[in-house]
Parts: structure tokens; C-alpha cells; sequence
């Protein structure tokens, strides 16, 4: 407790580093089994010119993966306002706010990190504005994680922050795929 008589609320840590897990894994697994980030990106390549079927729906799923929380998202501000529940109203507007300005910072790495994405090759550009080097950090990625996770430590459910723990993981592959 603090001189308010308030205890002060700690961050939950587990649950964050629970939701990462099945991504972190993934990705050590794929290092481990496969080498480095060319012979990787090799194997993907193999992969996704050996089966157009799978990579196309993998490919739909990298790009629209996310629409479905933004569905979630509406129908959680609705709720708060027809229930006049303010605080989770303002978590809504919080979470569109942060997103807006996550991906802005996102953008402005992109531009500062000059890494070039996989079908380029290269060595980075800093400060490059061709959208060819780009790659890093992934929007994709970072609107995922993100979004998973608000709803993860806003809900605090055991079942979200597995199914929020394998989104994650399930749009990793599809960045790296």
C-alpha cells in the first residue's frame, strides 16, 4: 500500500511473457532446425513455390488475419456504451490511439532501419524512403502483438491469453512463410 492507502497495481509479466512464449519457441525451433536467416528464408521460399494452394491461404491470413479483433474491438466499445460502462469505453479509445501511434513509430524504424525485405536482399539503408527496405519491424506483427495483447491484459482470462498466445504465434509463421 501506498501513503493513499491504494496498492499499487504491478504489471503482469507472466501473462505477457506466457503470450510471447509460443512465438519465441517457434521461431528458436525454426533457427535450431533450419541455420540462419538465409537458409530460413530459403526453406520458406522452397515451400511456398512447392504448394501455391497452402501459401495462398497463408498469405490471405498474414494480410486479413487481424480484422476479426477490429469486429471484437466494435462490439466492445458498443457494449460500454450502451451499458455506460466508461472505463472500458476508454479502453477502446486508448487501445485506437496507441495503435495509431505504434504504427507511426513502426513506420518511422522502417525508414530509420533501411532493412531491405526478403525479395530485395541487400544490406540495410538507414534512413532509406524506398519502400523496398522497409521490412523491419513488421506493421503486421506489431499490430498483432499489440492488439492481442491489450485484450489479454485488459480481460485477464486464462483462456484469452492462450488463444491470444496462439494468434500470435499462428501470425509469426505467416510473416516468416
Amino acid at each position: 500500500m501506498n501513503e493513499t492507502g491504494i496498492a499499487p497495481s504491478r504489471y503482469p509479466l507472466g501473462r505477457h511473457a506466457l503470450s510471447l512464449l509460443p512465438l519465441l519457441v517457434m521461431v528458436a525451433a525454426f533457427f535450431l532446425a533450419l541455420g540462419g536467416e538465409g537458409e530460413i528464408a530459403g526453406h520458406f521460399h522452397r515451400l511456398r513455390q512447392g504448394f501455391p494452394g497452402p501459401t495462398a491461404a497463408v498469405l490471405w491470413l498474414s494480410e486479413y488475419g487481424n480484422i476479426p479483433f477490429y469486429l471484437g474491438y466494435a462490439l466492445i466499445l458498443a457494449h460500454a456504451l450502451r451499458t455506460r460502462r466508461t472505463s472500458t469505453a476508454r479502453f477502446v479509445l486508448h487501445y485506437l490511439v496507441m495503435l495509431g501511434l505504434l504504427l507511426l513509430v513502426a513506420d518511422i524504424m522502417k525508414i530509420w532501419i533501411g532493412r531491405p525485405r526478403p525479395y530485395v536482399g541487400g544490406e540495410c539503408i538507414v534512413l532509406s524512403l524506398k519502400k523496398s527496405w522497409h521490412s523491419l519491424p513488421s506493421n503486421h506483427m506489431t499490430e498483432t502483438v499489440f492488439t492481442v495483447m491489450s485484450l489479454v491484459l485488459f480481460l485477464k482470462r486464462a483462456p484469452v491469453t492462450i488463444a491470444g498466445a496462439a494468434w500470435i504465434a499462428v501470425m509469426g509463421f505467416t510473416r516468416i512463410y
